[in-house]
C-alpha cells in the first residue's frame, strides 16, 4: 500500500503520506523548498543595490519584476537606502532639474 511513513524533502520530519506523490509534510515546507529551488543570484543583487543600482534596473537586466528582486534582497538582510541617495548621481546631469528651494 502506498500509504507508509517517509521523510519529508525538505525538513526531514517522518510524516504519513496520504498520496504516492507526496514528497512535502505542509503548504509551509512546499513553498520553502519551491523558493529555495529558484535560487536567485541574490548577493549579486545585493552588490548592484548598494553600489547604486534602483530594484527596477536590476529587475530589468535580470528579466524579473520589482518586487521579486525587492524581496528576496531584503530577505537576504541589505538595508534598503534612503529615499533620495539613488538620485544623487543624476545630479548636474542634462535634462536632470532640480527642485528650487
Amino acid at each position: 500500500m502506498w500509504r507508509d511513513f517517509r521523510p519529508c524533502e525538505h525538513c526531514g520530519e517522518e510524516m504519513l503520506t496520504w498520496r504516492e506523490d507526496q514528497k512535502h509534510c505542509s503548504k509551509k515546507c512546499q513553498g520553502a523548498a519551491a523558493r529555495k529551488a529558484r535560487n536567485y543570484p541574490v548577493h549579486e543583487w545585493g552588490e548592484l543595490y548598494q553600489a547604486g543600482a534602483t530594484y527596477r534596473q536590476i529587475a530589468e537586466k535580470y528579466g524579473l519584476s520589482y518586487a521579486v528582486v525587492r524581496v528576496n534582497t531584503k530577505a537576504a538582510g541589505y538595508p534598503a537606502r534612503d529615499s533620495i541617495s539613488h538620485l544623487r548621481q543624476y545630479d548636474g546631469a542634462p535634462g536632470w532639474r532640480r527642485h528650487k528651494t
